[in-house]
């Protein structure tokens, strides 16, 4: 119940009295009686010693026994006059004490003889022995509240509350009671703040833990983009798949590593059908229409498919053929009707040689007859009028009726090694181990011809029908080559080494040698190399239909290679023992160690390449055989290059749609409007077109006479024309009019550029950096790139920003770069390092990086001028001629004197793909609009090509089973390793 009465004029609720000894004891009761909380329910209570206050404060304690004082100092007196009650330490210390002794004595005159309250921490009250005595004498004369802090009195929780009841007025009971329910209150508190706080702690370490899992696992992540990345730069797609897919299926995703993830995927989709044979293949062949396969194995068997029904048509396993050996070179035949299968085998035991027919309808066995044990190897040896031509034992031809067996005689003078027929059947051709070949007319009263020029035993001959020529290969490696009907040697060369394989590309136009000193490819009509590399022992390779790309077996597996670049343009792993190029459509068939055929897809890079021809015979100016182009915005390119044809493509197959007149000579520079509704052409003699693409109406022609046009812009809007010339001068035409507007002396012919609002033309001149509106033809800026313009370096580069308020200056033949401002006094300047002179400079879609390419640089450089950052593109071996961005400026592509195209992550700046090459420098290289393809275009070797460009969209779940069922790699523990494929269940719904 809470009491009005007057508040007590006592300042101190209690005076504690020790002695100097007992000072610890001391400090310890002063600070837990002022620090201890009144129970709320008792607070305002009114006792005898007043209203029950919150906290017992203040409390006086002496802290000092005043040894050197005669008697008690005022303070001391006023304090004790101040304080309510008096607590006394008692301890024999405090017992032998004279100043506790008169302090109790004084506090009991005072009036507080009944305010006195005892806390004994030593001795024994009232002791037998004095020196035990803890009570003062003065209280020896009364009886006060003792309180016993010891263990064997009441201990320090009771103690204390003995003396809180006695200062505030309180029954002990009561006062414990409240106090240990509050203790428990507190503990439950405490408890729960513990518990809480071992919950915070729990869910800081799951965070921190989550955190660090969160960190490993990205990391791991990204050591499995790198693995991949690497890979794919090792042409090993199927083996960065395996990366790629695991990466993304742990949740990785950006642009870069979806690109990479579309790339190594590219062989993985390109499978199309799947047959399994019986057995372990040693050989495969394919007929010129793709019809069908003959699939030889290695232990005798022959199955003949059907590759456009996926159906097996004969399967012939006999005793005598899986007891011979094949010979290495032979090649079973299918007559022209495709009925009939030709083997030829020869005894390992007995070296005697037989050559056998089977219907392939039936299986059935329909001649068997002796052949030359030495080399009963035969290209053709059916004639359309179903006999089969042989080598006799001996060396001697015969022709054999299939029909009955019968036989006659051919009378060849020598001993022949070879025969073979041509493809219409009219002509027989016998290589002689003379060396000679022999060629005999099946026509009546048909002529025989001697084809001399081989010294050595004939081992190889092919015929090309349609244009009438004939090649042998002898026994030392030497080819020749005859036209027929006259037999004039028209080709000598040939291999150090025995030649393996002879044969020409079905469309004639090239032929593949290949010995164990390597593998070649010829021009047909000139005899002339176009490709020299290594090749096996054995017979890996096969030629695609026009010559432009092989197969070959690699270590690990199987690739198809451009015969003009050497660049893989479709890589397959696994143990793959054959391959074959179609000979109708861009298609691989490939035949494993576990008897699968596959056929796979092999068109995807480049997606198309045009060739654009000689130079014209009227052009009396050398230059390289190199194409520019333009990408117009509907998809339509238009390309120019040495036999000075403008002519437009569609689309990443680039398929002809016209073929403007010539302009007498090589084309040098191509430029379109933004609109693509003008195009315009130059020369290296001169001459300047502008076309209408859509109609092919030629709207302008500008000459130049004798002038090598080294550079060419046509303004977005197409109004404005630019040339500049081998000799620095630069002129400007109006294109509506026709007028010729304007002439400069230009510092370098490289450097012009128009803004992409057609309003400013920039040029350098005089060392400065000159920007002219093409309205007025007045000078806007006059600026250096340092400095004044004596000192400051010519300018080689210029390039607007895409919004035309800014532009960048390189120097010509120094390390100087400059961004310049055209609408504030903003400039920023920087020192490439390692330049020398500037190949071109281009802004990022959205303006805020520049890629600065430099002829003394192997490596592009990335600019950020307001950041003040540099990075660098390195990886090629020889200079960056032609870079560009992509159209969302995520990706960059580079194009190097080196011939090489490569990719790389405008972020990272990380090289993410080698696309492909030309044979010498890159003249071009552009994404399209869309960003979907790629287009180049090279210096020397007169083509134009597509690339794909393209993401991954599929789910990681779709990638992941399609990656684990073609691929022959498996990740365990952070490694790859090999596995077995079935591709026939990769087929299945």
């Amino acid at each position: 119940m809470t009491s009005s009465q007057p508040q007590d004029p006592r300042r101190y609720w209690a005076f504690i009295s020790y002695s100097h000894h007992d000072s610890h004891a001391a400090i310890r009761l002063h600070r837990r009686l002022e620090a201890y909380r009144v129970p709320r329910h008792l607070v305002g209570r009114s006792t005898a010693s007043g209203a029950v206050p919150k906290r017992l404060q203040p409390i006086f304690r002496d802290r000092d026994e005043l040894p050197s004082s005669a008697e008690l100092g005022g303070v001391i007196r006023q304090a004790l006059s101040e304080s309510r009650h008096l607590i006394v330490i008692c301890s024999p210390s405090a017992a032998a004490s004279r100043w506790v002794d008169e302090e109790i004595r004084l506090f009991k005159a005072m009036g507080g003889g009944d305010r006195i309250l005892a806390l004994i921490v030593d001795g024994e009250p009232h002791a037998a022995d004095p020196s035990r005595e803890c009570f003062p004498p003065a209280l020896l004369e009364s009886e006060p509240i003792a309180a016993d802090l010891r263990k064997s009195g009441d201990g320090p929780f009771l103690a204390r509350m003995k003396l809180l009841a006695g200062l505030l007025g309180l029954g002990l009971d009561e006062l414990v009671r409240r106090e240990r329910r509050r203790q428990r209150e507190q503990s439950l508190i405490r408890g729960g703040v513990l518990a809480v706080f071992a919950l915070l702690i729990v869910v800081a370490m799951t965070v921190q833990r989550r955190d660090f899992d969160q960190r490993e696992q990205l990391e791991y992540r990204r050591q499995l983009v790198e693995h991949g990345r690497r890979e794919l730069l090792a042409e090993s797609p199927m083996r960065a798949a395996v990366y790629l897919a695991e990466a993304y299926r742990r949740g990785e995703d950006s642009l870069a590593l979806r690109y990479m993830l579309q790339r190594a995927m590219q062989p993985i989709d390109a499978l199309r059908q799947v047959l399994n044979s019986n057995g372990v293949p040693w050989r495969s062949f394919l007929t010129e229409d793709d019809a069908l396969l003959t699939v030889v194995g290695q232990d005798g068997w022959i199955d003949v498919w059907s590759l456009e029904q996926g159906r097996r048509l004969a399967h012939i396993e006999d005793a005598a053929i899986a007891a011979r050996n094949f010979v290495k070179r032979e090649e079973p035949a299918l007559s022209h009707d495709r009925r009939l299968l030709s083997v030829a085998v020869v005894n390992s035991k007995t070296l005697q040689g037989h050559r056998t027919v089977w219907s392939i309808q039936d299986q059935r066995r329909l001649l068997d007859v002796a052949v030359d044990p030495f080399d009963p190897a035969s290209v053709q040896p059916f004639s359309p009028d179903g006999e089969l031509l042989a080598i006799a034992p001996g060396g001697k031809p015969r022709l054999w009726s299939i029909a009955d067996g019968a036989f006659r005689s051919i009378d060849v003078d020598g001993e022949v090694t070879l025969s073979t027929f041509d493809r219409s059947g009219r002509w027989m051709a016998f290589g002689k181990r003379s060396g000679e070949v022999e060629l005999r007319s099946r026509q009546p009263g048909g002529r025989s011809l001697r084809l001399r020029g081989l010294s050595r035993p004939v081992v190889l001959m092919v015929f090309d029908d349609d244009s009438g020529r004939l090649l042998a290969a002898g026994e030392d490696g030497s080819v020749r080559g005859w036209t027929l009907p006259n037999g004039e040697l028209v080709f000598a060369s040939g291999h150090s080494q025995q030649v393996t394989f002879l044969d020409f590309s079905r469309d004639r136009e090239r032929f593949l040698t290949a010995a164990a000193d390597g593998l070649r490819i010829w021009r047909s009509r000139d005899g002339s190399l176009l490709y020299s590399g290594a090749s096996p022992d054995s017979k890996p390779f096969s030629l695609g239909p026009d010559g432009a790309q092989f197969a070959q077996i690699v270590p690990g597996g199987a690739q198809v290679v451009d015969v003009q670049t050497n660049e893989s343009l479709l890589r397959l792993e696994g143990n793959i023992l054959n391959v074959l190029l179609s000979n109708r459509g861009r298609q691989l068939l490939t035949v494993n160690a576990s008897g699968q055929i596959a056929r796979w897809r092999a068109d995807q890079r480049p997606l198309g390449q045009r060739w654009h021809g000689d130079r014209p015979e009227s052009s009396r100016v050398f230059w390289r055989n190199s194409v520019d182009f333009a990408l117009l915005p509907d998809g339509r390119i238009v390309s120019g290059g040495l036999d000075g044809r403008p002519r437009i493509w569609r689309g990443s197959a680039l398929e002809p749609l016209a073929s403007l007149d010539p302009l007498g000579d090589a084309i040098s520079r191509v430029s379109a409007s933004a609109d693509g509704e003008r195009v315009a052409v130059s020369t290296i003699s001169g001459v300047i077109e502008v076309w209408n693409p859509q109609t092919q109406e030629r709207l302008r022609r500008f000459e130049l006479p004798g002038r090598f046009i080294s550079n060419l812009r046509l303004s977005p809007d197409g109004r404005h024309l630019f040339a500049a010339d081998m000799g620095n001068t630069g002129h400007l035409w109006n294109v509506d009019s026709g007028e010729h507007r304007a002439q400069y002396v230009m510092d370098s012919r490289f450097a012009l550029d128009i803004s992409g609002d057609s309003r400013w033309l920039a040029i350098p001149v005089q060392r400065r950096t000159l920007v002219i509106d093409l309205l007025t033809l007045e000078s806007r800026l006059e600026e250096p790139l340092v400095g004044d313009a004596e000192e400051s370096p010519e300018i080689g580069c210029l390039r607007f920003a895409p919004d035309g308020r800014a532009l960048v200056a390189m120097a010509s033949e120094s390390d100087e770069v400059g961004w310049i401002s055209l609408h504030s006094p903003q400039r920023y300047h920087m020192h490439l390092p390692d330049a020398g002179g500037c190949f071109a400079a281009k802004f990022s879609p959205d303006g805020q990086r520049i890629l600065l390419l430099d002829q003394a640089r192997t490596s592009a450089a990335i600019w950020e001028p307001a950041q003040g950052r540099i990075g660098d593109l390195a990886g090629h071996t020889k200079s960056v001629f032609d870079a560009d961005w992509s159209p969302d400026g995520r990706f960059l592509v580079t194009g190097g004197s080196d011939g090489q195209i490569k990719l790389w992550d405008a972020q990272s700046l990380l090289l993410i793909d080698d696309i492909g090459s030309h044979m010498g420098a890159i003249s071009t290289i552009s994404f399209s609009p869309d960003g979907r393809t790629l287009y180049s275009s090279g210096v020397d070797d007169g083509r134009l090509q597509a690339w794909p460009f393209g993401l991954e969209n599929r789910t990681a779940g779709e990638i992941a089973g399609r990656v684990n069922c073609v691929s022959p790699w498996t990740l365990e523990n952070n490694a790859l390793l090999p596995k077995s494929v079935d591709l026939q269940r990769c087929l299945e719904p």
